[in-house]
C-alpha cells in the first residue's frame, strides 16, 4: 500500500503542471478620430508569481494580476485620437508568454473611393462566469490540499512502521 500511494502522489505533481501561454486573435486597424477600439489576450495557465500587463510601442501600459491561473483581460479606448496609434502587445512579467502585435492606426479614412469599414468590437464582462471559475478553483485548491494532507500523513504512516 505504501508503494501505491507515493506512486499517486507524483502523478499528481506531474498532471498538474502547465506553461503559460497568451492567446490573441489581433487585427491590424485603422480608426476614424473619435471612434473606440478593444483587444483582448486571454493568459492561460498563469502563476501567482505572473503579472499580466498591455504594451504599446514598448512601454507598458498596464499591470494587472489575478489569482486565477486563466483570465482574459481586455483594453477598450474610446475617443482614439491619433496619440492612440502603435504598436500593442500583452505578455508576462516574468516574461514566460508574448501575446501578437496589433498595429492600430487612427487617422482620417479617405471619403471618397471604396468604402473601408473600421472594426468597433466590444467586450462585456461576464462577472457570473469569473464567480463560478473562482468558486471551483478555490474548490480544487482545497480539494489538492487536504489530497496533499492525507497523501503526507498516509506516507509518514508507512515509515514509521
Amino acid at each position: 500500500m505504501c508503494l501505491f500511494l507515493r506512486i499517486a502522489f507524483l502523478l499528481v505533481q506531474v498532471r498538474g503542471h502547465c506553461y503559460t501561454s497568451i492567446n490573441s486573435a489581433h487585427v491590424d486597424q485603422t480608426i476614424r478620430p473619435g471612434h473606440s477600439f478593444s483587444l483582448a489576450c486571454e493568459f492561460v495557465c498563469l502563476q501567482p508569481s505572473h503579472t499580466m500587463q498591455w504594451w504599446k510601442d514598448g512601454q507598458v501600459l498596464l499591470n494587472a494580476s489575478s489569482i486565477l491561473p486563466n483570465i482574459t483581460l481586455s483594453m477598450h479606448v474610446s475617443g482614439a485620437g491619433e496619440k492612440d496609434s502603435g504598436n500593442y502587445s500583452c505578455r508576462t512579467e516574468p516574461p514566460d508568454a508574448l501575446g501578437t502585435t496589433a498595429v492600430i492606426t487612427v487617422e482620417d479614412l479617405p471619403t471618397s473611393g471604396p468604402s473601408v469599414n473600421t472594426l468597433e468590437p466590444t467586450v462585456e464582462p461576464k462577472q457570473g462566469v469569473l464567480d463560478v471559475v473562482m468558486v471551483w478553483y478555490l474548490l480544487l485548491k482545497a480539494i489538492f490540499l487536504i489530497l496533499m494532507v492525507t497523501t503526507i500523513a498516509l506516507v509518514l504512516a508507512c515509515r514509521l512502521r
